[in-house]
C-alpha cells in the first residue's frame, strides 16, 4: 500500500496570533494587571508604573507579590493595605528592581505563595510612544 512521499518537505513556521503564555499555569485570582507606563518622558529609572485592579467581589491583600518582568526580575508590592472590591492601586516600580522593556516586553503577577495570577505583554510599536499609559 502506498502511503505517499516519505518526505514532506520543512514545514512553514508557525506565527502566534496570540501573545506568549507564561511557563505555569494561572492561578484564579480577581487581582489584574490594568495598566502600565512602561516608557516614562525621559529616565525610565524609577518611574516605570503597573496598575493592577481587584475587579471581584470581596477585597485582597496584594502584600508582598511580586510583579515580574520578562528576564525573571521582579519587584515585591509593598502596599499594605487590603485592594477592596472594584479599587485599583499604581504602583511604582523602583529603579533597578525590575524593567519594563521599551522595546515590548511582558509583566507578570505573582500571589504570595509565587503562583502567577496575571500576565499580560505588549509590542514595541506600543512601548515605542514616550509617556502613554498602555491598558490591558
Amino acid at each position: 500500500m502506498y502511503k505517499g512521499p516519505s518526505d514532506t518537505g520543512p514545514e512553514e513556521p508557525s506565527i502566534p496570533d496570540q501573545p506568549s503564555i507564561p511557563d505555569q499555569p494561572l492561578t484564579p485570582t480577581t487581582v489584574r494587571i490594568l495598566a502600565a507606563l512602561v516608557n516614562p518622558i525621559g529616565d525610565d529609572a524609577g518611574k516605570e508604573i503597573v496598575t493592577v485592579i481587584n475587579v471581584g467581589r470581596e477585597p485582597v491583600s496584594i502584600l508582598d507579590w511580586r510583579l515580574i518582568d520578562k528576564e525573571g526580575k521582579f519587584f515585591v508590592i509593598t502596599y499594605p493595605k487590603p485592594l477592596l472590591s472594584g479599587k485599583s492601586k499604581s504602583i511604582t516600580i523602583a529603579a533597578n528592581k525590575m524593567q519594563l522593556g521599551n522595546k515590548g516586553g511582558q509583566i507578570k503577577l505573582a500571589d504570595l505563595s509565587g503562583n502567577i495570577v496575571h500576565f499580560v505583554s505588549y509590542t514595541k510599536n506600543q512601548a515605542s510612544k514616550e509617556g502613554q499609559t498602555l491598558t490591558f
